[in-house]
């Protein structure tokens, strides 16, 4: 793949769906918002019934749901564009199962409050033992097969805010291991899974390190994730999509906030190397292309920011984003674009900012 800009599509979960089965309506969402080599990162997609408690989120198990999701890929293709669908595990971010079963974490300690996809309280989960792991990562490695059957170019690994892989790397949530070399072991088996079944060309991983989203609140969030960031830099993944900390955020286990510095992915960006790096969270035009010129990342995944027009994004960016003089760096042409390909020795000479790099 080609990517002939720099802005992707980023994930945005939309409930448009009835029973787990994508609708025409989210056909003609993704439709409308392709555009010739250009990237979408769906919303979450649940991989198993077993995975969360929602019947209004897309699901990627049953032949329903795969024949569902061709017509949207296949819209998304005959414009031209490419897609990763973003597979997804809530754990105990969910609400009662309608299986019956019992939800998955690394702790037994229930959210409080209600889901917010459901209006319904949060399950009481238990903690996943060696079998329920193996169990996961195959239901993982089932989705991302059925994903290329759908017509999808990859996937993209939800481990952020929260969700299951998340539960295991949060020290706040995972408190049964001592260390981020332990806590990182089942989120790295569930990407070994899917890179052995589908190529690690294919699979991404989103983080976000600095989200208090679901009871998150990592204690040293940098080192923990640079840790995690490491260890995913040398499985040669098509990215690592991270999402950038706000402001101030809540320190684990009290009410004092720290500043955050003007840009926390730089610690992440010095151990991906050949990685390439989507940045994420809530970008201005601006800073966005200020990473981009800088080299702290390779695209940036923009949602909110164009969610409301019609035009996306070449158009829009034209109308709306020349004017902030932006359109050099987040829209250029080739040769100095984004290259995605599956070589045999990656050409790491390309991987530099405002030039073609492999992916």
């Amino acid at each position: 793949m080609l990517l002939s800009h720099r802005v992707v599509h980023a994930p945005m979960t939309r409930c448009r769906c009835e029973m787990n089965i994508p609708t025409d309506v989210m056909k003609d969402y993704y439709s409308k918002r392709a555009t010739r080599d250009g990237l979408i990162i769906t919303e979450s997609i649940l991989i198993s019934p077993n995975a969360g408690g929602f019947s209004n989120v897309p699901g990627l198990w049953t032949d329903k749901q795969i024949h569902s999701w061709q017509q949207i890929t296949k819209a998304i293709h005959d414009k031209g564009g490419f897609v990763f669908g973003q597979l997804w595990h809530a754990g105990r971010a969910s609400s009662v199962l309608p299986s019956g079963q019992t939800l998955l974490s690394s702790c037994e300690e229930p959210l409080q409050g209600t889901c917010k996809w459901t209006d319904k309280p949060f399950g009481t989960p238990k903690i996943a033992l060696h079998h329920d792991m193996d169990g996961v990562a195959s239901d993982y490695k089932a989705a991302a097969i059925n994903a290329l059957q759908a017509g999808f170019d990859g996937v993209e690994l939800q481990f952020a805010y929260a969700q299951l892989p998340d539960q295991f790397l949060q020290d706040n949530i995972n408190k049964q291991t001592k260390t981020i070399q332990e806590r990182i072991l089942f989120p790295l088996r569930i990407v070994d899974a899917v890179c052995g079944a589908i190529s690690s060309r294919k699979c991404a991983v989103r983080l976000s390190p600095f989200s208090t989203s679901e009871g998150a609140a990592d204690s040293d969030p940098i080192t923990h994730s640079e840790y995690v960031c490491t260890q995913l830099e040398k499985r040669m993944l098509a990215y690592v999509h991270l999402v950038e900390g706000r402001a101030s955020r809540q320190q684990a286990g009290g009410s004092c906030l720290r500043p955050m510095p003007p840009s926390t992915l730089l610690p992440f960006r010095k151990v991906l190397h050949r990685t390439p790096l989507l940045g994420a969270g809530s970008y201005s035009p601006e800073k966005a292309q200020a990473y981009i010129v800088d080299g702290l990342i390779d695209a940036a995944a923009l949602g909110k920011l164009l969610l409301p027009t019609r035009i996306w994004p070449i158009e829009f960016c034209t109308i709306i984003l020349l004017g902030h003089g932006i359109l050099k760096h987040l829209f250029q042409v080739a040769p100095k674009d984004i290259r995605i390909c599956l070589p045999t020795k990656p050409n790491l000479s390309l991987f530099t900012c405002g030039h073609s790099f492999t992916w």
